[in-house]
């Protein structure tokens, strides 16, 4: 199983970020999007197969949702 580690940079704007998404999928299939819970710029991404993935983020605001992020994918197999 493979972990990925994400970071990105805080989103702009007016409103305070309590919670972001993220959106991830192996080429091929429906996405699976997860709530982090927090206002962190940072997560983990656990138990993903080996296998390469598309990401991307958004920041939310209570029940408001910012845009999503250009996806990123990643080269090869997870890094941790």
């Amino acid at each position: 199983m493979a972990s990925y580690i994400l970071a990105w940079d805080a989103a702009s704007g007016s409103l305070a970020v309590n919670n972001h998404e993220v959106e991830y999928t192996p080429s091929g299939f429906g996405p699976t999007v997860v709530e982090t819970g927090s206002a962190s710029t940072t997560y983990t991404v656990d138990g993903l197969s080996d296998t390469p993935y598309q990401f991307r983020v958004r920041a939310k605001s209570g029940e408001l949702s910012g845009p999503w992020s250009v996806p990123f994918a990643t080269e090869g197999y997870g890094p941790t």
